[in-house]
C-alpha cells in the first residue's frame, strides 16, 4: 500500500511524564546475578511525544508539549528535535527519568519504570502552555501518567478546559487519570486490555465482554473507544461501529510504542476534518483500524522505540 498524505487539523500532543526508555536485551536472564549484555539502546519514548513522532513521520507537524528536566531532559529534548519534532517544554527541577527494558532471548520484557516528580508551579506552567497553543489548536492529544505533585484529575481539567474552546481531544492514560478524565467526555480514549478491565473493574477475557464494556463507556460518556489487545489485535467500538481486527505475524523485537503508532495511524486515517472528529463513516474507521492495526505489528519488529518510516509503516 502506497502511502497516503494524511490531513489533520493543527495539533497538539501532551505528555506530562516523559521517559527515556534504555532497552536491554540479554540471553538466560538471572535476577541475582551477573548478566552480560550483549546489546543495549537509549531512545526517547512516553505516549503524546511517540504519537507526534508517528505524525512527523506522515509529514504532520504537532507541537510536543513535555515537562522535561536535567541532563535526560536535554537529552531526551536533544532526540526529539533530531526528528524534526517541535518541542514546547516546560522546565521541571526533577530530571527527566530513565525506565529500563530487559528482553531475553524468549521476547519476554521485564520493565522497571522510575517516578517523576512536578511541583506546584510547574503545573500552572503546564496550563498556560496549553492555553496558548489552545488558539489555534484543533485536536489534542494526551497520554501517559501522571507525575507525583500533579492531581490525577489533571486530564479532567485540560480536556473540560479545551472543549469549551471546541478543541478535540483525545484521552491514553490508565487507572485514576482515566477513570476521571473520561468523565470529561473526550473524543476517544485508547486503553489497552489491562487498562480497559482496570477501568470497568473486572478482568475482561472475550471479545463480548471488551465490546459489552466499551459499548457501555461509549453510550454513558459518548466516547469512541480502542481497545489495543498486543498480538492479538484491537476493537473499536463508538460512534461509526464496531469493528475487530487482526495483526500479521511479525518476529518481535521491541514492545515500547505499538499503541501510540496504533493511535497516531488510526487519526491519520480516521479524523474527519470537516466533522472535527472521528469518523462516522463505518467503511473509514474500519480501514483506519485495518491500517493501524498493521502499522502496530510493522513497529515491533523494530527494537527499542524506534518509530519507522510512514512507508515502511504502511507495508
Amino acid at each position: 500500500m502506497k502511502y497516503i498524505p494524511a490531513v489533520l487539523p493543527k495539533t497538539a500532543t501532551l505528555t506530562l511524564s516523559p521517559a527515556l526508555d534504555r532497552t536491554i536485551h540479554v540471553t538466560n536472564f538471572q535476577i541475582g546475578e551477573l548478566n552480560r549484555v550483549p546489546r543495549a539502546s537509549v531512545t526517547p519514548g512516553s505516549k503524546g511525544t511517540n504519537v507526534s513522532r508517528v505524525l512527523q513521520r506522515f509529514g504532520i507537524k504537532s507541537d510536543a508539549v513535555c515537562c522535561l528536566g536535567g541532563d535526560t531532559g536535554d537529552l531526551f529534548e536533544k532526540m526529539l528535535i533530531s526528528e524534526g519534532l517541535n518541542i514546547s517544554r516546560i522546565n521541571t527541577a526533577a530530571p527527566t527519568r530513565m525506565n529500563i527494558k530487559i528482553i531475553d532471548e524468549n521476547g519476554t520484557c521485564t520493565e522497571l519504570n522510575e517516578p517523576n516528580d512536578v511541583t506546584k508551579a510547574e503545573c500552572d506552567e503546564v496550563i498556560a502552555k496549553i492555553d496558548e497553543l489552545a488558539a489555534d489548536t484543533k485536536l489534542f492529544i494526551m497520554g501517559g501518567s501522571v507525575p507525583n505533585g500533579m492531581s490525577k484529575s489533571i486530564y479532567f481539567d485540560i480536556i473540560t478546559r479545551l472543549k469549551s474552546q471546541k478543541i478535540v481531544c483525545v484521552l491514553d492514560c490508565d487507572g485514576e487519570a482515566l477513570s476521571t478524565g473520561i468523565k470529561a467526555g473526550p473524543c476517544l480514549i485508547k486503553p489497552n486490555l489491562y487498562e480497559l478491565s482496570m477501568l470497568v473493574g473486572k478482568k475482561l477475557t472475550s471479545d463480548d465482554e471488551i465490546i459489552d464494556s466499551a459499548s457501555r463507556i461509549h453510550d454513558e460518556y459518548k466516547t469512541n473507544v480502542i481497545c489495543t489487545m498486543g498480538g492479538d489485535g484491537a476493537i473499536f467500538v463508538g460512534d461509526a461501529g464496531i469493528f475487530r481486527v487482526y495483526p500479521p505475524k511479525v518476529t518481535v523485537r521491541g514492545f515500547a510504542g505499538a499503541g501510540d503508532t496504533f493511535l497516531g495511524v488510526f487519526l491519520c486515517y480516521a479524523f474527519d476534518t470537516a466533522e472535527n472528529c472521528v469518523s462516522k463513516n463505518p467503511e473509514t474507521v474500519k480501514r483506519a483500524m485495518e491500517i493501524a492495526v498493521k502499522a502496530a505489528a510493522i513497529k515491533v519488529s523494530f527494537e527499542g522505540t524506534q518509530i519507522p518510516d510512514a512507508d515502511t509503516l504502511l507495508g
